[in-house]
């Protein structure tokens, strides 16, 4: 996995600087609200976690196709985490879900140019996302439970930003994106990954993504 990463990375690079005149360098930040709870006991209380939650990076480039169209790549990483942690004289308890997954995501994005100003146009965008999923790893009152593996999946985005100009050359972009995302469970320590659970069967990372970006042109 970490091949698959800085190899795309590297692509990215090479790509922006032999075509420099035409891409645009994306740097994106964001916090994702998951559509979908679960709940965990903690000392006879519930607390919720959401694997299509956390938090994310994710690097690539963007495509001047012609007016106002652009294509784009990123490669990305999220990660989600739940916890309860509690210490005293009797001993500590925990509680927790921890979840992760690396991307490739890939879409056009339409700006509607609004001014010269800061106020430098509304995008709309739509594409797709490759996830190559990390385990899910739950603890329930200080009892690990096996952790379960995923296969990967493709899923879907579609968002709506305002890019605000900081500079010829510097762009800030805060927007929101809604995200489509079901993994199915491949292995959990057992030889039959059926009897699990339904919500760890097909594992729902669907969610909102808050994010800003920073756009550098070349």
């Amino acid at each position: 996995m970490k091949k698959i990463f800085w190899s795309t990375v590297f692509c990215i690079l090479i790509s922006s600087y032999i075509n420099g005149q035409e891409f645009n360098l994306i740097g994106r930040l964001n916090g994702s609200i998951g559509l979908n709870y679960e709940s965990l006991d903690y000392y006879g209380g519930t607390m919720a976690y959401s694997p299509g939650g956390g938090a994310g990076l994710e690097i690539g480039t963007e495509y001047h196709i012609f007016k106002g169209m652009y294509g784009y790549g990123t490669v990305g990483y999220q990660y989600n985490l739940a916890l309860q942690l509690q210490s005293g004289n009797n001993g500590s308890n925990k509680s927790s879900a921890t979840f992760s997954r690396t991307f490739l995501t890939f879409g056009v994005n339409k700006m509607f140019k609004l001014s010269e100003n800061t106020l430098y146009g509304l995008v709309i965008g739509i594409g797709g996302n490759y996830n190559i999923p990390g385990k899910l790893k739950i603890t329930e009152n200080d009892i690990s439970q096996v952790p379960i593996q995923y296969d990967s999946n493709l899923g879907f985005h579609i968002d709506a930003k305002l890019r605000l100009k900081l500079s010829d050359k510097f762009f800030l972009e805060p927007g929101i994106r809604y995200r489509k995302l079901e993994l199915d469970a491949k292995s959990s320590g057992i030889s039959n990954p059926e009897v699990l659970p339904s919500h760890f069967r097909t594992l729902n990372t669907s969610g909102v993504e808050i994010a800003v970006s920073i756009i550098k042109r070349l």
